[in-house]
């Protein structure tokens, strides 16, 4: 629209100087709002954050404010919608946004086991670390395999007072599985009995000492 006004089939040099305040003008203006977008996400705010970024995509389509807004949805816990703005922004030319997109996407859809959508967004991203690290997990999930969170420590708790105390580095594994059924089989167990073999197999921690 501002082009069909001011351009240069306006006829006028002024017309084109008005258009390139415009632009400039707007520029500015969705700077901004992804700036305070972003602050809103943060502070968590992602309802506010997402209110302003529409009314800006009313003004403009810019796949910073799609992106944004896909980060915004995804502090909400809207999943699909999220999914829309970060596809809008997949193909975008600038390999940095793209990239970021595509990044986000791919956590939405392994996170809703679509391992082949996943895959096929790996394709566009150019940081090879993220998916090479990427591919070996979607591949363990369908394998179903658990993945492993490993994070580094460098206290521990004291078991009788349950008080910290700083320590040499060590490192937690921990992974989640979904227990559907237990059963015990003919051997008849104590409580105690049972409560020990329990917590033996199914300690998700493991340590071991750098």
């Amino acid at each position: 629209m501002l082009t069909l006004a001011f351009g240069p089939d306006s006829g006028s040099r002024r017309s084109h100087t008005l258009l390139q305040t415009l632009e400039r003008a707007i520029e500015s203006r969705l700077e901004t709002v992804t700036a305070e977008a972003e602050v809103l996400i943060r502070a968590g705010k992602p309802e506010a954050a997402i209110a302003v970024l529409t009314d800006s995509l009313a003004l403009r389509e810019d796949p910073r404010l799609h992106l944004t807004r896909g980060d915004a949805r995804l502090a909400l816990g809207h999943d699909l919608q999220a999914l829309g703005d970060y596809y809008s922004v997949s193909r975008d030319p600038d390999i940095g946004l793209s990239d970021r997109a595509r990044k986000a996407a791919v956590g939405i859809l392994e996170r809703r086991w679509d391992i082949e959508g996943a895959r096929h967004l790996l394709g566009g991203i150019s940081e090879s670390t993220f998916v090479e690290r990427a591919a070996a997990r979607l591949t363990r999930r369908e394998d179903g395999e658990p993945a492993v969170i490993v994070e580094a420590a460098n206290e521990t708790v004291t078991d009788d007072t349950l008080t910290r105390r700083p320590t040499d580095t060590y490192y937690h594994g921990y992974f989640a599985m979904m227990v559907r059924e237990v059963g015990m089989g003919v051997t008849k167990l104590s409580t105690g009995d049972w409560a020990a073999r329990t917590s033996s197999s199914f300690n998700c921690s493991a340590r071991s000492v750098s």
